[in-house]
């Protein structure tokens, strides 16, 4: 799935306007502070978004944020966000969002590891900053793959509803059966070509006869299949 997302964004050649994708895999959550599965992470990038962005060759790239500083010891990253970010909700994406997430992460997180931050703060609406107890020269990529929350609409149930920035919206889930996402018109980036996309969870043999069957358009096999 986040290959197939990623190929659609690129826009290199067209892409269906509504696509159905099986995935295999167990789905309890989209709160990034409680994923664990490969599936939940993908999804999970259909809908949020971090500061920074992974290309698909492997390199990082602005996301949500403008630009960014790191200073000479390599101890404190500022980033400045980009200008009328906003959750899906309609309410605006803020530095505190960001500094909420990554405080709230660092004290409560069963996955994530940020030992190494000390703390995270808003200076302002649009700039972040964070500083850390020890170089860590990687914190960029870190950046693109943890997806920023809303601290307004954050609790309990978020992973179940989650608001987002991403590139998509989650407009329903029935959990173990499907999740449907639709883009987001107020995404800050290049417009999805693929406007519904529906995931499927299957077992194997389902997901190959589906495909066969033409009911599916992206199935997750074996390669034994």
């Amino acid at each position: 799935l986040c290959m197939v997302l990623g190929f659609t964004a690129c826009g290199k050649k067209k892409a269906p306007a509504a696509l159905r994708v099986d995935l295999s895999g167990r789905v309890n959550t989209l709160d990034p502070q409680y994923c664990t599965t490969t599936p939940e992470r993908c999804l999970i990038k259909n809908c949020m978004e971090g500061l920074m962005r992974r290309m698909p060759d492997g390199t990082v790239t602005e996301g949500c944020a403008d630009r960014y500083d790191i200073s000479e010891n390599g101890l404190r990253y500022t980033f400045v966000l980009r200008e009328g970010l906003t959750w899906s909700d309609g309410e605006p994406l803020t530095a505190e969002d960001v500094a909420f997430t990554y405080n709230t992460m660092r004290d409560t997180s069963s996955v994530n590891d940020f030992t190494m931050l000390k703390e995270a703060k808003a200076l302002d609406d649009t700039t972040v900053e964070f500083d850390l107890s020890r170089p860590y020269s990687i914190w960029p990529y870190t950046m693109a793959i943890t997806g920023i929350v809303p601290e307004h609409a954050y609790g309990p149930d978020y992973g179940s509803n989650p608001i987002g920035s991403g590139r998509y919206i989650m407009k329903q889930w029935d959990k173990g059966q499907q999740v449907i996402f639709e883009a987001n018109p107020d995404y800050y980036g290049e417009e999805p070509k693929i406007k519904k996309l529906t995931v499927l969870f299957m077992e194997e043999d389902a997901a190959l006869a589906a495909a066969m069957a033409g009911q599916v358009d992206v199935a997750h096999t074996a390669a034994s299949y």
